[in-house]
Order: structure tokens, then sequence, then C-alpha cells
């Protein structure tokens, strides 16, 4: 994958999800160091499904993109079940204002974050390893102006695993796909039980080019776009967490909020 190619691509994409803002010189160089980066590691090892260099722009950047500007200048983030890197690296290539935190309880998917955050210079960029339900987390807990998390779960026991780390005042931003509003409407009881409050379910649509995954060259015609509902879900924190959650995981799953 050459440069030229890749900076026709992504200029494409993001604009036709009106993430124009992106579309700068060192932000592109940045991505393509960072897709180059990650094609190379996901041959390996399993980081995502998503292999083919524009679904990648399309599928993880501009998809976690579409949620940036809701993060408050100069915010503390917790990424929680970060995985390959989404959205706590893009985040923080876009946001250098932000101080990120990601979490996953994947050792080498954590490996490869922190091996991204230095080739790429993320300063602002925090992995660590381990499972974010687990006592010695604790630390952690009500630090973060906004936790976010990308397909980890649904949101009712989603809630449980983020909630106990979101401030008094902060919100939790969860990326959902289109049934993030009945996930809400489930979830509404555990919210509440774990001291939120529901403020926002944004719609927003994904655009992705219509190509076949092994077909190769650019975008510079692209015939057709495929539109994806996804769902911003913004809970905000408005009193503390009691102590007992969140509980293991095991008995998140089998007895849910």
């Amino acid at each position: 994958m050459d440069y030229s190619t890749f900076q026709v691509d992504f200029m494409q994409i993001l604009q036709k999800n009106g993430l124009n803002l992106f579309c700068r010189q060192e932000i592109i160089e940045q991505f393509y160091q960072f897709t180059e980066l990650f094609l190379s590691e996901n041959a390996k090892t399993n980081l995502s499904a998503i292999r083919a260099p524009r679904e990648i722009i399309a599928k993880h950047f501009a998809d976690c993109l579409l949620a940036v500007d809701i993060l408050p200048e100069g915010a503390t983030v917790l990424d929680v079940g970060c995985g390959g890197g989404f959205p706590c690296i893009p985040f923080a290539i876009v946001r250098p204002d932000l101080q990120i935190t990601a979490i996953d309880s994947t050792q080498k998917k954590i490996d490869f974050v922190k091996k991204a955050a230095k080739i790429l210079d993320l300063k602002n960029l925090m992995p660590i390893c381990g499972r974010i339900e687990e006592k010695k987390q604790a630390y952690l807990r009500e630090r973060f102006s906004v936790v976010t998390s990308r397909a980890v779960a649904n949101l009712q026991v989603l809630a449980e695993l983020t909630l106990p780390f979101v401030k008094v005042g902060g919100f939790l931003l969860a990326l959902k796909g289109a049934k993030g509003s009945e996930e809400a409407e489930t979830a509404r009881q555990a919210i509440v039980k774990l001291g939120g409050l529901q403020k926002a379910d944004l719609e927003k649509t994904l655009y992705c080019p219509m190509v076949e995954a092994e077909e190769q060259g650019s975008l510079a015609k692209p015939t057709e776009w495929i539109a994806e509902a996804r769902r911003l879900i913004l809970i905000e924190k408005i009193q503390s967490t009691p102590k007992e959650y969140p509980r293991a995981y095991a008995a998140i799953l089998k007895r849910p909020l």
C-alpha cells in the first residue's frame, strides 16, 4: 500500500463522513503509519477481522472519529476494551489535548497498542493490560471525565463495567451500532442503580465504500457507498457508584442489573 493511494482513500472516506477537519497532512501521515503497522501485525496475530486498508479507514478510523468531537477539551479518558487500539489510537492522534488510558484483558493487543503509541509518539496514550472489573483496577475508580467503549458488550453489562470509573459530572460514551437505542432502553434500570442518567442518544451514519475486499488500487472514482447506522449513547454520572460494583464478570453476565 503506497502513501499516495492511502491519502486519496483516506481523504475521500473522511470527507464523505463529514470529517474534513482531519484531512490534514500530518494527521494523514500518522494514520498511514498506523495502518502499515496494523496490517503487518494483523497478518501475524488476530487484532481484527477487518484487514483491507479501505475497510480499516472506514470501519475503524472514520467510525471512531464520528464520536471524537463529543469529548471535552483536555478530558481524561479511559477506553475500556480497547482491542487493537479503537477508539483510543484515532482519538489520541487527532486530539493531543486528551489524556487517554486504554485497558484490555488481552496481552497481545495491549502490546500492539503500546508499540503503536511508541512508534507514533503518542505521549497522551497509556495502555495497560487487565480486566477492568478486577479489584486491582480499583485505583482507577471515578478518576476519568469520560469513559469510552466500542464493541465490548451490550449496554446493560457495559454500564456496570464502565460507570464506576467515571467521575461524578463526567460521562460514559458508548459507541454502538444500529441497536444501540434498544440496548439503552434495556439498560435503563442498571444505569440508574450505578449512578448514571442517560443524557443523549445520537444517531450517526457511517458511509463505507462498496468495494471488493481483494480489489486493489484507489478510490479515485468510488461508484457506490454503503450507509451503516451508528448510535452514540451518552450517560452522565450524577452520583457515585455503590462500592459493590463492578462485580466479577461472570456474576454480571449471570445476573445483569
